[in-house]
């Protein structure tokens, strides 16, 4: 019928876009809130009696963890879990001892603890206002996401990757910890810093790449529709205590090194230079760039590939080896 609803979960296709599902009830307001309640993802971990200080010690983001009555959590504290999902981990404690609350210094259940700092499960921060959403986020962003937030690498610059370190450093970890999808060009440059010939070219490489993020006009999803538009205090929940992060990374690898060897070959790209590759981390997918390696051209293909256009599920991990140390021959 019309209008027609559909929604988009966590399941996804082999190419990696998310699976529409059809909605087919009733039209009427209760009926499709019902419909979007059952589609949330159960990202709260279950905790036992003793479990609490190894969970909040057990990674390295903030926890926030719902001590209830309750053998499960209620659509309410599911939809906190995939607002901040990859920024705060969440658990939940049915029927928690009265140590536990006497530590914590809760008197009453439900109660919600965050932890800002993993590394001192004893300092945790007990929200006191009423069981709705928005004060609830409000409570978790300020305690947990903008408090513990640590500078990373300049978005806006191009680094080399050498190592396994830096291409977690540099693609990886700004991926698994933005809350919108990014995506990571690694350029593959020759460079040999003999020869002044090459130094050049490969300044105007990275020049390029520089470029391209300076002129990226991707947009999240939210960004892209102008957010809920329901409540102008929602979304400066997103957007308080840091800057948007940019859905478009970029670092290079030297295409004649060990390193730039492993990446050509991991993605299959030409043994012409300089070339690039588009990745997604958080997807585990990939796509070749084609092209002339130009400011405009890149820019045009890092879009198409951040709407999913010839973007292929990787085979392997992404990983690639650090190079052995060297060995004078006997």
């Amino acid at each position: 019928g019309f209008p027609t609803l559909k929604a988009f979960g966590e399941k996804r296709s082999k190419r990696g876009r998310r699976r529409a599902v059809d909605y087919q009830g009733a039209r009427k307001a209760s009926a499709m809130a019902a419909f979007a309640r059952s589609l949330l993802p159960s990202l709260s971990t279950r905790l036992g009696a003793d479990g609490l200080e190894a969970f909040v010690a057990g990674a390295a983001l903030p926890a926030a963890v719902l001590l209830t009555e309750r053998a499960k959590p209620g659509d309410l504290w599911r939809g906190l879990a995939a607002r901040f999902d990859r920024r705060v981990r969440f658990a939940h404690m049915a029927a928690p001892a009265g140590q536990v609350l006497r530590r914590l210094g809760i008197d009453r259940l439900p109660a919600v603890a965050v932890f800002a700092d993993p590394a001192d499960p004893s300092a945790a921060q007990v929200y006191a206002g009423e069981p709705k959403h928005l004060p609830l986020a409000r409570f978790i962003h300020a305690a947990a996401v903008a408090r513990s937030a640590q500078p990373g690498p300049d978005p806006l610059a191009v680094q080399q990757i050498e190592t396994q370190a830096d291409l977690e450093r540099l693609c990886i970890a700004p991926a698994e910890a933005s809350p919108v999808p990014v995506l990571c060009i690694i350029g593959v440059v020759a460079l040999e810093p003999a020869f002044a010939e090459s130094r050049a070219e490969h300044a105007r490489a990275v020049a390029v790449l520089e470029s391209v993020l300076r002129g990226q006009q991707l947009r999240s999803p939210h960004a892209a529709t102008g957010g809920s538009g329901d409540d102008d205090d929602d979304d400066e929940i997103e957007a308080a205590g840091s800057a948007p992060s940019p859905p478009l990374r970029a670092a290079w690898v030297n295409g004649l090194g060990a390193a730039g060897q492993q990446v050509r070959a991991l993605f299959g790209l030409s043994d012409d230079l300089p070339t690039a590759v588009a990745v997604s981390p958080r997807k585990r997918a990939a796509a070749p760039y084609r092209g002339s390696f130009a400011s405009a051209d890149m820019l045009a293909w890092a879009e198409q590939c951040y709407g999913g256009r010839g973007m292929r599920r990787l085979a392997s991990e992404l990983r690639i080896a650090d190079a052995a140390p060297a060995h004078d021959e006997l």
